[in-house]
């Protein structure tokens, strides 16, 4: 018995394909975790379409596992369909049929509410025995003591910067307006710490992405974590929200245990904004001497930033990018305000009745899905892509590298590390934007506003 599991593409994959697929590409770890849950009586392979085109022909599994997020599920569907006409079994499974698993379960023989652990092995027993259902929910927490390591060997390592990933945590402490984090995982739980530390001693690669929501939702936890990681002498990864920075000892930790970089949810340089969508714990005021906590320790913070808040305006647009350039941000992830099924933005907007398509291939955080409240749809896709061209211009990297003080405490190697993850990150998202903006301004009028018009007076 033969199973095939599928992590399907993005909607903009012919973007990030042209552009390389960016410079930072991990190895995904939902697929490779839920081959180590499958039961030793099925055999296992697994297809990345995020890594290699899928020829649909040649996966030829009794069943076939796909995971979705929502700007994923129409290709989910899609190849569901392809699958159940030629009589293969169907599963779906990830955040977006979690959250809609009345849709889903229209497009398969059976989906996977919530955390697939013990689900999954046990929706194949049922096919095996021929009593699947169609709804498997979990129905508390699941505790997370000695969890099954990854099927790694079921991945081209090739195809990935970082080949292997490890998951620490699962989920957050914290309720964002916009997040759908909890449509899978409901609370914040943590592994063993000396659980985690022996799946890190395993793996070969000096290099390593912690697939964490919130790498220090428990401070205690994590400076605990930190301290068992430093002897591994590895460069790693994660996010975190910035309250890390409240304690300058757990920086200095978390920078001594080998983090080399730090993805930081910064969303908006405007509290007002920040209240709005349940992140108030974010202090604008407090951002500068934070990012500069985490560079005085050799930490790289790339910082998200999302657009179309109801308090946001079209000054907004200049105020983030002007922030982000001058706290020395090494790098941002520009989005476009998204309601995800599920999160309670989505369910606000659809109350007000401002969501204007369900087409979730449109739901990329590159597109537009909802009436904003102080401009139009065109203008906020177009501000939202001048930022993330402009802050990644030729002079802004080199205006942000300056603020950088990786030289002056540093060895030699971790200098090295920090050069070569700014400029790999930096040029590899200039020629993304670049290219972004050129298949969305055939498609968007150019809209005229005195704030916007300076984000087109440099270019490189």
């Amino acid at each position: 018995m033969k199973i095939s599991l599928i992590q399907p593409i993005h909607a903009n994959y012919k973007i990030v394909r042209k552009s390389n697929g960016g410079f930072f590409k991990p190895a995904q770890l939902t697929m490779p975790y839920i081959a180590a849950c499958t039961p030793p009586e099925f055999d296992v392979e697994i297809y990345d379409e995020i890594a290699a085109p899928l020829d649909t022909d040649k996966i030829n599994g009794d069943v076939i596992g796909i995971t979705a997020v929502t700007p994923f599920i129409n290709r989910a569907y899609e190849l569901s369909k392809i699958f159940r006409d030629r009589g293969q079994t169907v599963i779906l499974g990830g955040p977006h049929v979690s959250s809609l698993p009345g849709e889903a379960i229209n497009f398969a023989d059976a989906v996977i509410i919530g955390e697939g652990d013990l689900l999954w092995p046990k929706a194949l027993r049922d096919w095996k025995n021929d009593r699947l259902k169609q709804i498997y929910r979990n129905k508390k927490p699941l505790p997370l003591e000695k969890l099954p390591r990854p099927r790694w060997d079921l991945l081209d390592p090739k195809k990935y910067i970082v080949p292997q990933v490890v998951q620490a945590s699962r989920g957050c402490p914290f309720s964002c307006d916009f997040c759908s984090l909890r449509n899978i995982y409901p609370t914040f739980r943590t592994r063993p710490v000396r659980d985690v530390v022996e799946e890190v001693e395993k793996i070969p690669n000096r290099h390593i992405v912690f697939w964490d929501d919130n790498i220090i939702g428990d401070p205690q936890w994590a400076k605990k974590l930190f301290i068992e990681l430093a002897p591994l002498k590895k460069r790693w990864y994660s996010q975190a929200t910035i309250t890390m920075a409240k304690s300058k000892e757990l920086v200095r930790l978390a920078a001594k245990s080998g983090l080399g970089g730090l993805f930081v949810g910064l969303e908006s340089f405007s509290s007002n904004s920040l209240k709005g969508t349940n992140k108030g714990f974010n202090k604008v005021e407090h951002y500068k001497k934070d990012i500069r906590l985490f560079r005085d320790n050799g930490i790289a913070v790339i910082s998200g930033m999302v657009f179309g808040f109801d308090e946001d305006t079209l000054d907004s647009f200049e105020a983030n990018l002007h922030g982000a350039i001058e706290i020395g941000l090494t790098g941002v992830s520009c989005s476009i305000l998204t309601p995800y099924p599920g999160t309670p933005l989505y369910k606000r907007m659809e109350k007000q009745g401002r969501l204007i398509t369900r087409d979730w291939s449109k739901y990329s955080s590159d597109d537009v899905v909802f009436t904003p409240k102080n401009m139009t749809p065109h203008q906020l896709i177009k501000g939202h892509n001048h930022v993330g061209k402009q802050f990644y211009l030729y002079s802004s990297m080199i205006k942000r590298y300056s603020k950088n003080h990786f030289f002056y405490n540093l060895n030699p190697r971790k200098m090295l590390d920090n050069a070569i993850e700014f400029w790999g990150l930096n040029l590899s998202n200039h020629r993304y934007f670049k290219l972004f903006n050129e298949n969305t301004d055939e498609e968007n009028p150019i809209f005229i506003s005195s704030t916007l018009d300076r984000f087109s007076q440099t270019s490189d």
